[in-house]
């Protein structure tokens, strides 16, 4: 994958010998001149691209092909780069498949997706080091499991597999003297990443001003892996962003979802679906505004009042723009999650003129926080 190849290419002035195991089976050498004329923006043509920029560097890679959740094709990949290098130094696994969506909507089959490369790939990496013990075993986890994510549920899932694998392998030997799960924040590249949110532009724009904002580099990537592995502990966070920024980047809740949520057009507007509730409009000024935020964030002509937000087409992702909106118009701030427990317009507004359902944030007592939103939103109505 890209941020492995990215790590390889950190790697050149130590002119390592590199196995690199890739799910699909690269075109012979001598068909590279064609595939990368005939095919140039293809998958095959940019692996191919970097292993010779890799070569050229003194880097001696070799591609291995296996699916990393079939542990027979892990052991016999590993058994075949033991035989043409020699003893492996170490093992990175970062293999991920992106996740998104919410839970009740997803399927098992795309959990499963998500899931598989994670645990059904350390399980196979695993079984195939009880033969043959490394030095190190390096699993890529995510910083999601301690920051959540909107719509993330499985993907967390299957890296908190990681942390809690290391901590229980690490110092055993059984298949590494040393294994370690490292929790990362976004990187820079990450390409995988953002193109699950290809279906929502201005929150792709969002991600990817905050990755160039405090990303990480693939230099500092590589100096974070030096220092963590050389530190000790079998689970760490590597962050480019203080985690109060990067919980704001994750949760939806920071400055510049409201700003990077520009909406849909009125004259592009589709019109409003056939829904199992009959059309209301909306019945006050509260209503009104709710309803005419989730037409411009979903690019519906008319939502009424118990129109079902997912059932509109709405997203995790536009959910996040949508709360944004309202905190921001109303001046409460709520919780991606208040548009899951109150999917409708009606429902939503309940919680606007009667916020005490909110949660105190810590060392606020309850009374003077639901003084604070009472206050905001009289003003607002007076505005």
């Amino acid at each position: 994958g890209e941020l492995a190849l990215a790590l390889a290419a950190q790697l050149a002035p130590l002119r390592p010998r590199l196995a690199l195991l890739h799910r699909r089976t690269l075109p012979p050498t001598d068909r590279w001149d064609t595939v990368l004329a005939e095919h140039p923006r293809g998958e095959d043509a940019r692996v191919i691209g970097e292993l010779r920029a890799l070569r050229a560097a003194g880097v001696e890679a070799h591609p291995f092909t296996a699916d990393v959740t079939d542990p027979d094709a892990v052991s016999a990949a590993l058994e075949e780069a033991h035989e043409r290098l020699g003893p492996l130094d170490g093992v990175l696994h970062l293999a991920g498949v992106a996740g998104g969506g919410l839970l009740q909507h997803r399927t098992r089959e795309r959990a499963d997706a998500v899931l598989a490369p994670k645990i059904a790939g350390t399980l196979a990496l695993a079984e195939a080091l009880r033969r043959r013990p490394v030095p190190l075993l390096a699993l890529f986890s995510s910083a999601v499991t301690a920051v959540g994510g909107f719509g993330e549920t499985d993907y967390a899932a299957a890296n908190a597999f990681l942390d809690a694998f290391a901590l229980a392998h690490d110092g055993t030997g059984a298949i590494a003297d040393r294994v370690v799960s490292v929790a990362w924040g976004p990187w820079r590249r990450d390409r995988w990443q953002t193109e699950a949110l290809a279906d929502a532009p201005e929150l792709r724009a969002r991600m990817l001003r905050y990755r160039a904002r405090s990303g990480i580099s693939d230099a500092a990537g590589l100096d974070a892996l030096t220092r963590v592995v050389a530190a000790g502990p079998p689970h760490v966070y590597a962050l480019g962003d203080t985690l109060d920024g990067l919980t704001a980047q994750a949760t939806g809740t920071g400055p510049e979802v409201e700003a990077a949520a520009g909406g849909v057009p009125a004259e592009r507007r589709r019109p409003r679906p056939p829904l199992r509730t009959p059309y209301l409009a909306p019945r006050d000024d509260t209503e009104r505004h709710i309803a005419e935020v989730w037409q411009d964030q979903l690019g519906v002509d008319r939502v009424g009042v118990h129109d079902p937000f997912f059932e509109l087409g709405g997203t995790s992702l536009v959910g996040l723009s949508v709360v944004a909106h309202l905190s921001s118009h109303f001046g409460i701030e709520f919780a991606p999650a208040n548009l899951f427990e109150r999917p409708t317009v009606a429902r939503f507004a309940e919680l606007v003129r009667d916020p005490d359902d909110h949660t105190p944030e810590p060392g606020t007592t309850r009374a003077a926080r639901r003084g604070e939103r009472r206050r905001a939103v009289a003003a607002r109505r007076r505005r």
